[in-house]
């Protein structure tokens, strides 16, 4: 499902508040999409960082801003999710 098309200028906007110390250009343009679209990041939750550096990442790589959190999303959730035996085989060991 695609959502409706975020405004530039709303975007720019939005990413201009986000802007300061700590946050790049790029970060502050992706905490200003998520924020557009209801499902905002917050740099200083650990996993949102994650997201949000990941992200940044993925746009080097050339993805949209969707396709960049949507895959970094998907990410911290693989990585979020032990694999059952892991810990077994730790303490197996």
């Amino acid at each position: 499902m695609n959502a409706a098309p975020i405004d530039r200028e709303a975007l720019k906007a939005a990413a201009h508040r986000h802007y300061k110390p700590g946050i790049s250009g790029r970060q502050a343009i992706l905490l200003a999409f998520t924020e557009l679209r209801g499902t905002p990041l917050d740099p200083d939750i650990f996993d949102d960082a994650a997201i949000l550096a990941r992200a940044e990442r993925l746009l080097l790589e050339d993805l949209s801003l969707s396709e960049a959190l949507g895959t970094a999303r998907r990410e911290l959730v693989t990585w979020s999710v032990p694999s059952s035996g892991s810990d077994a085989a730790r303490e197996g060991s």
